[in-house]
């Protein structure tokens, strides 16, 4: 019989501010190997932990200053999402022309045009590039100086996050006092906000079976790591999006990137690894190919750190350089080694097997 308390937990903790999946942590999908620490140095309560489970909080305030750093989505916020808070300030800009946007501590009188966020420590540098690109249609409640005094402790972090998005734009976000009653209000349709709603909720649903399947099956059925299915984070899609509506950002949003560097031997760690399901191996007869999906990439840099030949390094790079389709990262051939007779991939000839690459993994 099915553990309901398990299930309602697992229920309840899908519905908070935070959504952990753990398969998206470099450090959880790499334990030995993988260096992400982002979340840890920001914390400001040191709740997050590592553990043979996966990726644990406790004593979390819900700050979401963490997921506002998470380069993989294994951490982000829910209520809202990144896509969600852009969806939802862009529909009540276009329906008020202008729209306010705090935490939820300060208690504000609830507006139309008022959206509220668990903590502004959870709004990543995407979310502030786009509200600073509305040029001052999205206002800030509270001034910076009320977060001094919040339970929650994250004022000072994530106003460094709004001043490197400011640097960015080279201007500054607004911030305000008081909320001014909507100025206008247009004729109200089944609007995207609420598409949105549905689609999300939708979706949510659909994922709900293979997420309780694997929690009522235990963590032994789940325990060895598969390659990720192939997903673009929500920080990635809002850069994407950022360039469409301020294309002079493709020459100041920079993103890191693996490149080839060395004699890959096509031994599929960096493929089974990857949180995003970025790179792909593919044959084609003796031929063999190591496929990169910029789109996807979030620039963990954990197959660079995994890679037992070293031919993998991390490159920086301006977003227009990182946008193409799919890249090459590698291409080799099939050999036999004269030596000890074993077939191997490589992209240029030396037997792994003779020189004992792996020694010592």
């Amino acid at each position: 019989m099915p553990d309901l308390e398990k299930l309602a937990n697992m229920i309840t903790e899908q519905l908070g501010d935070l959504a952990i999946d753990s398969s998206r942590c470099v450090r959880v999908r790499s334990p030995r190997l993988g260096r992400c620490d982002d979340c840890i140095k920001i914390c400001p309560e040191d709740s997050i932990k590592f553990t043979e489970d996966g990726l644990v909080l406790n004593n979390c305030t819900n700050c979401g200053l963490c997921a506002s750093v998470c380069p993989t989505g294994a951490l982000s916020s829910q209520n809202p999402s990144l896509i969600s808070l852009i969806n939802n300030l862009e529909e009540r800009v276009n329906m008020y022309q202008e729209a306010y946007i705090c935490c939820s501590e300060i208690g504000s009188k609830v507006e139309a045009h008022l959206l509220q966020v668990s903590c502004l420590g959870a709004i990543p540098i995407e979310g502030w590039l786009f509200i600073g690109n509305l040029e001052g249609k999205v206002k800030v409640l509270p001034p910076k100086s009320r977060c001094q005094s919040c339970s929650k402790h994250a004022g000072e972090k994530w106003s460094l996050i709004l001043k490197e998005a400011e640097d960015l734009l080279a201007s500054q976000i607004v911030f305000a006092s008081s909320v001014k009653s909507p100025k206008r209000k247009k004729k109200q349709g089944f609007s995207r906000e609420r598409r949105n709603f549905f689609g999300a909720m939708l979706g949510g649903l659909g994922r709900a079976p293979e997420k309780i399947a694997s929690e009522l099956l235990g963590r032994e059925e789940t325990k060895k790591i598969q390659p990720n299915i192939s997903l673009m984070t929500d920080k990635r899609q809002a850069q994407f999006r950022l360039v469409r509506l301020k294309s002079e950002l493709k020459e100041k949003i920079t993103v890191s990137q693996p490149k080839a560097m060395g004699n890959c031997r096509f031994c599929k760690a960096c493929e089974t690894l990857c949180p995003q399901g970025a790179i792909k191996q593919i044959e084609a007869g003796e031929k063999v190919e190591l496929l990169l999906d910029p789109s996807t990439c979030s620039g963990c840099d954990l197959c660079a750190h995994i890679c037992f030949h070293e031919a993998l390094a991390m490159e920086e790079m301006l977003f227009e350089a990182a946008a193409a389709p799919q890249k090459i990262l590698a291409t080799g051939s099939t050999y036999r080694c004269q030596k000890c007779g074993n077939d191997y991939q490589a992209v240029n000839e030396g037997c792994v097997f003779c020189e004992d690459k792996f020694s010592g993994f």
